[in-house]
């Protein structure tokens, strides 16, 4: 099985360095900048698919909805799993409109997380037919602070998964959860 990891945004691979040490050597990462479109990066991502006959997808925060818009529209991929990932938007992307007229003050792909731009709106329509396991961090974004509500159980639980999805609520906030021992345990289960 092929494993194919995909950051945050403002992230980097090292976001899954506890987790790839207990994956096969063969894993990939779909990595991006913060510059790049949402759309680029998924066209991407669509090409890295062709090279492997089956593939499990696991996204951290943005990398979650980008694995999620991956399994619906490619059949190679197996299995995905979503890591403290903002299905319900992200508060933040609402100043974009405020901030329109100060170019660059905003990356462009975190111009694409409003609660209703098509990129979150559209996981919480479509239906794939996947196991699907999301891990729900209830810490909160970072150390001492709550969270914002977009990365909580019910944002999870806008997806339309069906009876082969799972989630998870484990003890970490949204930086550390990609670090947590469990992980590995509670993705390869099954496999």
């Amino acid at each position: 099985m092929k494993y194919i990891l995909i950051h945050g945004l403002g992230a980097s691979k090292l976001s899954f360095k506890s987790l790839a040490r207990q994956l096969p050597p063969y894993t990939s990462y779909l990595e991006y900048e913060p510059n790049e479109t949402f759309d680029e990066v998924f066209l991407r991502g669509q090409g890295m698919l062709e090279d492997y006959p089956e593939v499990t997808v696991i996204g951290h925060s943005l990398g979650g909805i980008l694995a999620w818009h991956l399994a619906k529209t490619h059949k190679r991929i197996v299995k995905g799993v979503s890591i403290a990932t903002p299905f319900g938007g992200f508060s933040i992307a609402s100043l974009r409109l405020p901030l329109f007229f100060i170019p660059s003050i905003l990356p462009n792909m975190l111009m694409s997380l409003d609660r209703n731009d098509w990129v979150c709106r559209h996981p919480r329509n479509m239906k794939i037919d996947i196991p699907w396991i999301n891990f729900v961090a209830n810490k909160g974004m970072t150390p001492g602070y709550s969270n914002d509500g977009v990365l909580t159980t019910k944002s999870q639980d806008e997806l339309k998964g069906g009876e082969k999805t799972l989630t998870y609520v484990l003890p970490y906030n949204h930086y550390e959860i990609p670090h947590c021992d469990e992980l590995f345990n509670l993705i390869t289960n099954g496999d």
